[in-house]
């Protein structure tokens, strides 16, 4: 999935290989309350399991801040239960619909 075909107001998750990894932001002009996500494609053995158990991302859409994560200012923004998160633009290829599509 690219992120251009991204709805606003979608149901998304990870797709069951991909790894959830929460970055911390190392900029100083970044608001402290803003989570960083990121998405890694897992590479699992028969013998191993992927604990993928994050609750439904709405999609919010995308903004343009002064502030820079990985000197990238275009954040996606997901709602994740009552929080506001961000996703890397390189993780959309990670996510599928709800209904289990990938989009």
């Amino acid at each position: 999935m690219l992120v251009k075909e991204a709805v606003i107001g979608n149901l998304y998750r990870p797709k069951r290989n991909a790894v959830w990894s929460e970055k911390r932001n190392i900029e100083t002009d970044c608001p402290e309350n803003v989570k960083y996500i990121k998405l890694w494609k897992g590479h699992l053995t028969k013998s191993q399991y992927l604990n993928n158990d994050h609750p439904p991302l709405i999609y919010l859409g995308s903004t343009k801040e002064r502030w820079k994560i990985e000197n990238i200012s275009r954040h996606h923004w997901f709602l994740m239960g009552e929080k506001r998160i961000i996703l890397s633009g390189s993780s959309f290829g990670l996510l599928e619909s709800i209904d289990g599509k990938s989009i």
